[in-house]
This record gives C-alpha cells, sequence and structure tokens, in this order.
C-alpha cells in the first residue's frame, strides 16, 4: 500500500462484530500505525483505531449520544489544537463507547457521557467521536433517528430531544480545519515541541 493519508468514517456496525470486513480493517489500522501513515478516525473510525491499537470498545454504560452534543478539551487537547476555546460541538449518533484506551493515545477532549471524545497518536493517528461529516447536511442524522424510532433501537425522550437539536450550530468547521491541518503535518509539528 501507498497511501499519504487514511479517512475511516463512521458505520451503522460495531467495531466488535465478527464481521470480515471489520477484521481485515483493524489489520489495516496496524499497517497503518506500524508504517506510521496519517490516518484520522470519524465515530466507528474512531473506535476502531482504539480497539485495533489494543482498546476495548463495548456498548457505552452511560448510555447513547445522538444529535448535537459538545465536548470538553483537556490542556493537551488545547495546547495541540492551537486553542483557547473550552469545548466544541458536533452532530453524534452512537451506542459504542472506547471502555480501555490503549497505550501512547493522548486524550484531546472528554464530555460526561462518552470519556475518550477526541484522541492522538503522535505523529500520525487523529480521531473524533462525533461527526463533522453530518453538519452540511444534518437530514442524514434525521433519517437516522427516524430509522432508530421504528425499530425501537433508542428511546423516545432520546429521539425527541435529538431531532429538537438537529438543526443546532455545529464546530464542524473548526474541526474539518483540525482534520486537514493534521493532514498537512502541523499538528505533527507542534506535537514535536509538546513535551511527550
Amino acid at each position: 500500500m501507498n497511501f499519504e493519508g487514511v479517512l475511516i468514517s463512521g458505520s451503522l456496525s460495531g467495531v466488535y462484530d465478527e464481521e470480515p470486513w471489520i477484521k481485515r480493517l483493524l489489520k489495516e489500522i496496524n499497517f497503518l500505525d506500524k508504517q506510521k501513515i496519517k490516518t484520522c478516525g470519524i465515530s466507528f473510525g474512531h473506535q476502531a483505531i482504539a480497539k485495533a491499537l489494543g482498546g476495548t470498545v463495548k456498548r457505552n454504560p452511560k448510555g447513547s449520544e445522538v444529535s448535537v452534543r459538545s465536548a470538553v478539551l483537556t490542556c493537551k487537547g488545547k495546547e495541540l489544537l492551537g486553542t483557547s476555546r473550552r469545548e466544541f460541538k458536533l452532530h453524534y449518533h452512537h451506542n459504542d463507547a472506547i471502555i480501555d484506551l490503549p497505550p501512547d493515545l493522548w486524550v484531546l477532549a472528554y464530555n460526561n457521557v462518552t470519556k475518550y471524545q477526541a484522541l492522538y497518536k503522535h505523529p500520525h493517528l487523529l480521531t473524533f467521536c462525533g461527526h463533522p461529516d453530518y453538519s452540511h447536511e444534518p437530514k442524514v442524522l434525521e433519517h437516522l433517528l427516524q430509522y432508530d424510532r421504528k425499530h425501537l433501537l433508542l428511546h423516545e425522550q432520546l429521539i425527541e430531544h435529538g431531532l429538537e437539536n438537529l438543526y443546532a450550530k455545529t464546530d464542524y468547521e473548526w474541526i474539518v480545519k483540525q482534520i486537514m491541518l493534521f493532514f498537512q503535518g502541523v499538528l505533527e509539528t507542534r506535537s514535536t515541541k509538546m513535551k511527550i
């Protein structure tokens, strides 16, 4: 394989599902990690990277996250992302979470439902639990919530809350900018200067 960078997106599957494509993906992530190929994970991709590197991913014991939610930046997150902002907001649609973190990953953000909201491994891995990709077209998430309602996958109260907040402002443009800076090597330069 000859890649300069890889983006692993969301999925309706769980990283613990015993499907051949997921097993192959986890092996490929190990290869990308060993080769230090810049890889960004979003939602399922965030969880897949953690699992591939030895972390534990399960149903989130604190429940599901849907619609627009906030994540609080850690001190390391602020420094790496070059910001003084306290938090960022993204769209969410997940029931799973990273329970145990693999070694060498920095926690960049957290919230009260999902402990590991954004992660970084110097110099080549960046992940976000939320979806910057839903913000330009929230209708996608609306369809997912309607599917959840039809198939009784989430509590009605959570679906209603999600639908009410669906069009709230997010920080997806700022997150996309951080992802672009990551692929351009800016975060690598910053993290090299940081105390590791």
